[in-house]
């Protein structure tokens, strides 16, 4: 995860793998956005690549999990704020699914304890 901030200066390159629905904040200045569909990198030719150009103050959701490269638009630095999205409801209701087993484990059946 990447959740944070991060100063770029002009001519910086920085590139980050992101899951779906991460949030991208151009906190103070504008920021050049590029990514494609990681699902579809196998393709032969590749996938279209999508380029997003960010306002100081704006945001912008990823639809999909993605490498992103972000640059800096301006002539002067600019803070790149990171939200990623909480943990898949799959991988959460797993989760779950083990405390409840532990849990069952733990207390003695009709039968006395084990």
């Amino acid at each position: 995860m990447h959740d944070g901030t991060q100063r770029l200066l002009p001519g910086q390159i920085r590139a980050f793998d992101l899951r779906r629905h991460a949030w991208l904040l151009a906190l103070d200045g504008a920021l050049h956005l590029t990514y494609r569909d990681a699902a579809l990198d196998g393709l032969p030719g590749g996938a279209p690549r999508i380029s997003v150009l960010l306002d100081e103050g704006a945001a912008h959701r990823l639809p999909h999990a993605a490498c992103v490269d972000v640059t800096c638009a301006g002539a002067g630095g600019v803070t790149l704020g990171i939200t990623s999205p909480p943990a898949p409801a799959p991988l959460r209701a797993l989760l779950a699914w083990a405390a409840r087993t532990a849990q069952r484990r733990r207390r003695p059946g009709p039968h006395g304890a084990r």
